[in-house]
């Protein structure tokens, strides 16, 4: 009975060991899991990243997304861990630099003729016809740099670290411009307002879709 008693109490204290071995090693595995790193940055880059944001440059005859597009990743890496949003190119250690590169519009769904109502408030002319809704495509690219922390004499400031591509879609209704208003400006301030809104929205998304495949461990 002794000898029994003995054999249970050292398997409980391998099994014990074991269990508590197993835990640190587990619990070591999470904390170095949870470092977070931007793929392609060298590991000589100080963190907590400080990133500024540069104002997106605008490729197409579209305009809005140039500062929607930078104020959306803004307030993304916001809210990240690990990483400090700074104001200008001399805080920072990384620049995220956005490039709206397109700007499509597809096929129209649904068609809508103007009337002498729509006319008269500014909107779709008399006997004209356009589609109810239109699916629009934003293309962007985003280049990351890599900032020194001391600028060289001669050559670029900045190491490019990568460029990915990103891509949004939205739906445009254009159904609006078929809505009397009380007069022509008003119709014009209702469809500018949807003209935001919907860069807006693709600006979020795209902003979404870099918090996801960048920061991921943030």
């Amino acid at each position: 009975m002794g000898t029994k008693t003995k054999l249970l109490g050292s398997v409980s204290k391998v099994l014990g060991t074991f269990f508590w071995i197993s835990l640190t090693t587990a619990c070591a595995y999470r904390f170095t899991g949870a470092a977070s790193e931007i793929p392609g940055v060298s590991s000589h880059v100080a963190t907590p990243y400080r990133i500024f944001v540069a104002i997106a440059d605008n490729e197409t005859n579209s305009s809005g997304m140039e500062a929607e597009l930078p104020a959306a990743l803004a307030r993304v890496i916001a809210g990240l861990n690990n990483v400090r949003l700074v104001d200008s190119e001399g805080e920072a250690n990384l620049i995220l630099a956005p490039r709206v590169t397109g700007f499509r519009r597809g096929p129209g769904l649904g068609t809508l003729q103007g009337t002498s109502d729509t006319a008269s408030a500014g909107g779709l002319a008399l006997g004209a016809v356009t589609a109810r809704e239109f699916k629009v495509v934003a293309d962007v690219e985003l280049d990351l740099y890599e900032v020194p922390a001391t600028i060289p004499a001669t050559g670029p400031a900045w190491r490019k670290v990568w460029t990915r591509r990103f891509e949004a879609e939205g739906n445009y209704d254009s159904s609006l411009r078929l809505i009397p208003s009380k007069g022509s400006s008003s119709s014009s301030i209702i469809n500018q307002s949807r003209d935001r809104l919907l860069r807006r929205t693709l600006s979020e998304d795209i902003a979404r879709k870099v918090r996801e495949q960048v920061f991921q461990g943030f």
